[in-house]
């Protein structure tokens, strides 16, 4: 598949999730982020890891998915997903570095029942220099 039109939908994606595409289209967004990733690319700047990102966030919102794939992540690795999340906006992989999101998604793992993210938690407080 041509990248540039991976990179397009990732682009429509993005404006149907935010309303710029002319209405706010959750369901939309998730379609458009679907087939972006149809080209597995193991570069960090590849639309593959752009688009995943993007539905992983959707999905973890519950926005734009059905109620069986909402009910499927919550009994799955939600937590995980969670400190994943953390992560990338602690690194700034995909996107740019932002400690505040990293520390709300690693407190709502904690709050969930995923005691490790204690670690995480000082990490960042010590960052912004809580």
């Amino acid at each position: 598949a041509n990248k540039n039109f991976d990179r397009s939908l990732i682009e429509l994606a993005k404006g149907y999730e935010s309303g710029i595409a002319g209405r706010r289209d959750y369901r939309e967004a998730v379609k458009l982020y679907r087939r972006a990733r149809v080209s597995d690319d193991s570069r960090d700047n590849s639309p593959y890891f752009q688009a995943t990102f993007h539905l992983g966030r959707l999905y973890l919102k519950g926005l734009g998915v059905s109620q069986d794939t909402k009910k499927e992540a919550a009994k799955g690795s939600v937590n995980k997903a969670l400190v994943e999340m953390g992560r990338i906006y602690e690194e700034g992989r995909y996107i740019n570095k932002d400690l505040n999101s990293a520390l709300s998604y690693f407190i709502q793992s904690k709050e969930n029942g995923f005691i490790d993210s204690e670690d995480d938690i000082i990490r960042i407080k010590k960052k912004l220099e809580y």
